[in-house]
C-alpha cells in the first residue's frame, strides 16, 4: 500500500532512534557546515557508520538529503537491532531500508553474498574497493577511494574518526556502508546513490580494521550493493521533519572529510 504524505510524516516523527550521544560535541566545531558549499568539487563525509562521497557538481541540497536520510536510517535501525550481531544483521538492514523508503528513496532488498579473497590474507579496504569497482562508475570509484584515503589519514583521536570507529565495527566484526552519490548537475529528481553494504566477522583484532591484514581462514566478509534514487516530490515535503527528528545528531555524527 502506498504511503500518503501524512503517513510518512507520522512514521518519521514516531521513529525511535539510538540515544543521542553528545560525547564528541565539545570536540567539534558546531558552526562547521554539514556540506561544503562548493558543489563543483567532489566531497565526502563520515556519516555515523557510513562513508558517503559525492562526485563533482552534486548540489548542496542533494548532499544534505543523502546525508540526513542515511543518518536517520542508521539510527532507527540501531535502536531496533544490534548492527554488530550476526543474527540481527538482516533485520537491521530491513529497518534501514524501510526508513530510507519512507524518506523518499526507491529501494530494493539487499542481497548479501560472501566475498572470496584472492589470497590467504587480505585487507577489508582491498575487499571494499574491489567490490565497489564491480558496480560503480569510474568517477564514483575515484571519489570513494579518496574518501577511504582521507579517513585513513585521520588521527585515531580525531572526532570524526571516533564516530566512524565506534559505529562501523565492534571487537570481532563490523557492519558499515560505503556510498557514492551523483546527480545531473543538481537537476531535480536525478540524485542517485550507489551503496556498498559490508559485514564481517573475525577472530583477529579489529583495530584500524579497514587496513590491517586478515587471514582468510579467520575472517569472513559479506557484501551487497544497491542503487537507489531519490523521489524529491516525496522527500522535499519531508526534509524539515527529518531535520527536526535528527536534532543535534547531525552535528555530532556527520562530518566533512578533506579529499
Amino acid at each position: 500500500m502506498a504511503l500518503s504524505h501524512s503517513d510518512r510524516i507520522t512514521l518519521i516523527q514516531d521513529l525511535e532512534l539510538r540515544d543521542f550521544e553528545p560525547r564528541l560535541s565539545n570536540e567539534m566545531e558546531s558552526t562547521s557546515p554539514l556540506v561544503k558549499s562548493d558543489s563543483d568539487a567532489a566531497s565526502a563525509n563520515v556519516d555515523d557508520g557510513s562513508l558517503v562521497s559525492f562526485v563533482a557538481n552534486v548540489s548542496a541540497n542533494h548532499k544534505t538529503a543523502a546525508l540526513n536520510t542515511t543518518l536517520l536510517a542508521q539510527m532507527a535501525a540501531d535502536k531496533a537491532y544490534d548492527r554488530f550481531k550476526e543474527d540481527e544483521l538482516m533485520d537491521w538492514y530491513k529497518k534501514y531500508q524501510s526508513v530510507m523508503g519512507i524518506c523518499g528513496w526507491v529501494v530494493q532488498e539487499f542481497k548479501f553474498q560472501n566475498y572470496k579473497a584472492s589470497g590467504s590474507t587480505f585487507s577489508i579496504n582491498e575487499a571494499v574497493i574491489s567490490i565497489i569497482e564491480s558496480f560503480a562508475t569510474e568517477a564514483e570509484i575515484k571519489v570513494a577511494e579518496a574518501a577511504l584515503n582521507a579517513l585513513k589519514g585521520l588521527k585515531n583521536d580525531s572526532p570524526w574518526y571516533k564516530v566512524w570507529d565506534q559505529q562501523s565495527h565492534s571487537t570481532d566484526g563490523g557492519n558499515f556502508q560505503i556510498a557514492s552519490a551523483a546527480d545531473n548537475d543538481g537537476a531535480e529528481n536525478t540524485l542517485v546513490m550507489k551503496i556498498g553494504a559490508f559485514a564481517f566477522t573475525t577472530t583477529e583484532t579489529t583495530t584500524n580494521f579497514l587496513w590491517v591484514a586478515y587471514k582468510d581462514s579467520d575472517t569472513s566478509v559479506q557484501y551487497a550493493d544497491q542503487t537507489i534514487t531519490l523521489n524529491e516530490t516525496i522527500y522535499d515535503k519531508l526534509a524539515d521533519t527529518i531535520t527536526d527528528k535528527l536534532g543535534d545528531n547531525a552535528k555530532t555524527q556527520i562530518g566533512a572529510l578533506d579529499i
